[in-house]
């Protein structure tokens, strides 16, 4: 017979063990999608962002130059905060809001662009299945994905809206 300090570290030692099996399985899992689909999602990911990556940095460029000449901001760097501090805490907060709002008018152009993205590189998504519904003249199917990129649209018009929230201080909803 085990003596009672024998059997609490077999039981350590199992539950160890049965503790290590999902994490190295979770471990495992993670290997395989930064090895083989985020590689395949690159190119695809950069043609539906290159086209909008441009404006918004035009807009943002635009509205932070805006904001640098703001009596705020003369007044932060009079105080004699550094100027990352004064740009990243108190002009980019500011320059945020009209790219806050082309970004969430750019959405439903990103949406719609995975239908050809989707297409062109043989991803199964949304965009796919949509373009099959109206080859196949697939009416449900294509109004339930046209009403979930609908609802994502929509989705994403509420988070541009709770950001102003963050963003600027002087707009609260109640």
């Amino acid at each position: 017979m085990y003596s009672a300090g024998v059997r609490k570290m077999g039981r350590f030692i199992i539950n160890r063990l049965l503790w290590a099996i999902p994490v190295f399985i979770g471990v495992t899992a993670l290997t395989f999608f930064l090895l083989n689909v985020v590689p395949s999602l690159i190119m695809p990911a950069l043609v539906l962002g290159w086209s909008s990556a441009a404006s918004i940095s035009r807009l943002t460029r635009s509205s932070l130059l805006e904001a640098i000449q703001m009596d705020y901001i003369r007044t932060a760097r009079a105080k004699g905060l550094r100027e990352r501090l004064v740009l990243t805490k108190h002009a980019l907060k500011n320059a945020m809001l009209p790219v806050v709002t082309i970004m969430a008018l750019q959405i439903a152009g990103l949406l719609s662009g995975t239908v050809i993205t989707e297409s062109v590189f043989g991803i199964p998504g949304v965009g796919r299945i949509s373009a099959g519904a109206i080859q196949n003249r697939d009416m449900p199917l294509l109004q339930g994905s046209v009403i979930f990129v609908t609802i994502l649209v929509i989705l994403g018009n509420l988070v541009a809206d709770i950001s102003y929230g963050l963003l600027d201080p002087g707009i609260r909803y109640e």
